[in-house]
């Protein structure tokens, strides 16, 4: 027998995707240089939430030799302008989605500590830099910026 995958079940019945009881992650570990983005963060840079920004910025770090780990909040399946995009990027292991009982912050630093990679985010995430002390080196955030169409990050 199968069991959900997510928890996203509640909230997205269309999104349900199934998987045998001895995995235990629907991501495999990354088998190249891991990054972890905040995808929220990326989606927001402009007016509204676009999932194009996710989609250039997915494709900037393969390109770039990196395995992004994309974390997403279960509000942006309601806000994203394109929600078939961002349920065929959830159903590929593309996108993570947060627990809703926790911020996608906590995930963000969460998943940046599990793999030791650096975090591609405009947050400076001062409310956490005391909880995570000593477990998470915050100089491994890298800011980013769009321009003319191209995703750029800061030098690291």
């Amino acid at each position: 027998m199968e069991e959900p995958l997510y928890h996203m079940d509640r909230y997205h019945p269309e999104l349900i995707v199934t998987r045998p009881k001895s995995r235990k992650n629907v991501r495999p570990s990354p088998s190249k240089n891991p990054i972890v983005v905040d995808g929220n963060n990326v989606a927001y840079s402009g007016d509204n939430a676009s999932m194009y920004n996710i989609k250039l910025a997915r494709i900037s770090f393969i390109e770039k030799g990196f395995d992004p780990i994309i974390v997403i909040s279960s509000a942006l399946f309601h806000a994203i302008d394109d929600k078939d995009e961002l349920k065929r990027f959830y159903n590929m292991g593309w996108v993570k989605v947060a627990d809703d009982q926790e911020s996608d912050d906590v995930e963000i630093i969460e998943q940046g500590m599990r793999y030791q990679c650096r975090i591609v985010s405009n947050d400076r995430y001062s409310e956490y830099r005391e909880i995570y002390a000593g477990r998470f080196d915050f100089y491994k955030l890298v800011r980013f910026a769009f321009a003319e169409g191209r995703f750029i990050l800061e030098e690291f």
